[in-house]
């Protein structure tokens, strides 16, 4: 515990805190927190002593949490805190902020702390079950996601994707903050994960999938198919040929059922028939007819044509041919 090399005095602490003894080892533990100088090594002692004297090792974090405390003691104040169950207030959570970016503080190295500190303490705060604490963790990763530094709305979107796997209420509370950063690509991917829950996004998707940038505008709109289909439809249908990741989240076999639009139906007829299509899009596009089944009626000659160099299309022509003949009399005659 004494030794020259911060690096053995920290991995010394970690061991006394897994030993679980709670006679020898909060004694010895408490003996080198008077004498220890270096922020890191007391960080570890401070997590170390929670785990074998909880309650005494609360009662220390609560001169630990200002502005003066280096950062790696601080943050295992609040984590100390948090495993106490100690009330979350104002002061822990302005605590909490001024460690972002926090995934370069070096804390119990060996658990999901040392990587992700801002999950690690919103996972706390969810699993606590309780409305104020839940409150506490969407206020939380609010602020952080509006911050105006990226690496910080990289740590709050990492938390909030976890916040919405543990929570049904994350989503209603988190999207408005999400929403304006869905030209991020991790933001969007999200939104997705999210779909309908994440409507509110909608408005932003719309605007980024009008964008003359194929690429931004293609991944905008996959995630416009996911959340908010219908509002999808038309610039799908506008710009089909472009839009393969959008064509795949609304025609692929994992996808849900895409909302029928003759619009829509006409760019995919136009789609199938041109030369050179890959299988993928291939794939999208009959499946996309198949969903629509006698609605997609039109459509027969391209799946008729298609059938020859790709057999998935008899199952389409079943599902478009499955109510009998169509009320359209030039989609009568040509079937």
């Amino acid at each position: 515990m004494a030794h020259e090399a911060v690096n053995v005095r920290q991995l010394t602490a970690w061991t006394l805190g897994h030993t679980r003894n709670t006679e020898a080892a909060p004694v010895a533990l408490r003996s080198r927190w008077t004498a220890e100088a270096d922020p890191g090594v007391r960080a570890e002692l401070l997590i170390a002593l929670g785990r074998v004297d909880l309650s005494g090792a609360a009662v220390e974090t609560r001169a630990l949490l200002g502005a003066a405390t280096p950062a790696p003691l601080r943050l295992a104040a609040l984590l100390v805190a948090l495993a106490a169950g100690e009330p979350w207030t104002d002061t822990h959570h302005g605590a909490a902020l001024g460690l972002l970016p926090a995934r370069e503080i070096t804390v119990d190295r060996y658990s999901m702390h040392y990587r992700e500190p801002l999950l690690a303490i919103v996972d706390s705060l969810l699993r606590r079950d309780t409305k104020a604490d839940r409150e506490a963790a969407f206020a939380l990763l609010d602020a952080a996601l509006r911050d105006g530094r990226p690496e910080v709305r990289a740590e709050a979107l990492s938390a909030a994707d976890h916040a919405c796997h543990l929570s049904r209420s994350a989503p209603q509370r988190l999207v408005p903050a999400i929403a304006p950063l869905a030209a991020d690509y991790p933001a969007s991917t999200l939104l997705g994960k999210l779909g309908p829950a994440a409507a509110e996004a909608a408005p932003a998707l719309a605007e980024l999938a009008a964008q003359p940038d194929d690429e931004t505008a293609d991944q905008a709109l996959a995630v416009l198919v996911q959340v908010a289909p219908r509002q999808a439809v038309p610039l799908l249908a506008r710009d089909l040929e472009r839009r393969p990741r959008a064509l795949d989240a609304a025609g692929g076999f994992q996808a849900p059922a895409f909302p029928f639009d003759p619009a829509l139906l006409a760019a995919v007829r136009a789609r199938l028939a041109a030369d050179g299509l890959g299988n993928n899009e291939t794939t999208n596009l009959v499946h996309l007819l198949r969903q629509w089944g006698p609605q997609a009626a039109a459509a027969l000659p391209e799946l008729h044509a298609a059938l020859p160099r790709f057999q998935y299309a008899a199952n389409a022509i079943s599902a478009v041919a499955a109510a009998g003949p169509p009320s359209d009399p030039e989609a009568g005659a040509e079937r």
